[in-house]
């Protein structure tokens, strides 16, 4: 993808593919060409992600009184970035460079809601020419992240809770409670009724729940229902039990956590009462989007993938083919005078010239940022 925004330098960008997991490295090719552009004062090469939510925003009528209305927002925190190298003559090389950026072990997954809010988590590369007082000219490209099987595991750690005294209920013979969209859980729906009462409908269900944190706002969604029984009539004393086997859907969003958002499934089994409120009881699922044998790279024995060509590729000035990428690519340092002693590192700061520990964030989006000792990661805190 090409940008030109006014400048007569133009930034182009290749990557190997456009499918990852966290951890992964990411290999990109970045194409400088053009005539020099005296606004220039730089360029890098960064992994963005975007995290959309809604908020209350509240503002005042020519009266006075206090209006609140709902909106919808974007975050962009740039998790990791090298800068582009510079020319004797100028602050950026023309021609190609190549780069290898690592995804943070913790990156949030891509998520897409299927109805209604549409992109919620998207990843992006991007190849940035830093104009002074000017549009930054760049080249932008969307990846996939793809989440672990045990990423989010410990969420789904807690037992069953059944939220009625009266009739206790439980989830029992889970096949699973870590899946893909579109496989299935089966179980069984225990009742145990300590009083008798009657219900219209014994159903189980899959349950979403995003909550946008900013405002903590809340949002449910329900994917699947299959209904168990109708017209149930719970006596005192009396045990029931409710086999069943319920799918989630393909396409369906899977568990995550990002700077402005997070969400949780649930499996409720539910007793539907006419004019009173329902029995239920839940227990946490999690849904992931990754291979079903891949394990985080916290997890001894992860492999990175082998670098090849698994998404289409621009073609560079004048027709040539970009060459392959390497098999593994060491990151490049980033060449800058390091912080003064004692002090923070900077954005540009050299690998192993701090030791790894929690600083200032040098790109204000949080109150701090770890250093892992050679490179910040997405681990922030306010």
């Amino acid at each position: 993808m090409m940008v030109f925004g006014g400048s007569s330098m133009v930034v182009q960008a290749a990557v190997e593919r456009t499918a990852y997991h966290p951890g992964e490295p990411v290999n990109i090719k970045v194409h400088v060409s053009g005539t020099p552009d005296e606004r220039v004062q730089g360029a890098r090469v960064e992994l963005a992600v975007k995290n959309r939510y809604r908020e209350k925003e509240r503002d005042y009528d020519s009266d006075g009184h206090d209006r609140t209305r709902t909106v919808t927002r974007e975050q962009t925190d740039v998790v990791v970035w090298q800068p582009l190298p510079g020319a004797p003559d100028g602050p950026v090389a023309f021609g190609e460079h190549t780069f290898t950026l690592q995804l943070p072990p913790d990156a949030p997954p891509t998520v897409i809601e299927p109805s209604g809010f549409g992109d919620v988590v998207t990843w992006e590369v991007r190849a940035i020419l830093d104009r002074r007082m000017a549009m930054d000219p760049d080249a932008t490209i969307k990846f996939h992240v793809a989440s672990f099987p045990n990423q989010y595991a410990h969420w789904a750690g807690s037992p069953p809770i059944a939220k009625s005294h009266e009739v206790p209920m439980g989830l029992d013979q889970l096949s699973t409670r870590i899946m893909r969209p579109g496989e299935q859980v089966t179980g069984v729906l225990t009742v145990n009724p300590q009083e008798s009462a009657k219900g219209r409908t014994v159903r189980v269900q899959f349950e979403r729940r995003r909550t946008d944190t900013p405002d903590n706002m809340k949002f449910t969604e329900t994917a699947t229902q299959i209904e168990l029984a109708r017209d149930v009539k719970l006596e005192a004393g009396q045990p029931l039990q409710f086999p069943f086997q319920i799918p989630l859907p393909e396409g369906m969003p899977p568990t995550y956590a990002a700077s402005r958002s997070h969400m949780h499934w649930f499996l409720e089994g539910i007793i539907d009462r006419k004019m009173r409120s329902d029995f239920v009881v839940e227990a946490e699922m999690v849904v992931y989007t990754g291979a079903p044998d891949a394990v985080g790279p916290q997890q001894a024995g992860y492999a990175v993938q082998p670098a090849g060509y698994g998404a289409p590729q621009m073609p560079l000035p004048g027709g040539v083919a970009p060459e392959p990428f390497p098999q593994q690519q060491a990151p490049q340092p980033i060449a800058s005078p390091p912080a003064p002693p004692g002090g923070a590192p900077t954005a540009e700061a050299t690998p192993g010239s701090f030791p790894p520990d929690w600083y200032p964030d040098p790109w204000l989006h949080a109150r701090i940022r770890y250093w892992d000792g050679n490179a910040w990661t997405g681990h922030t805190s306010n």
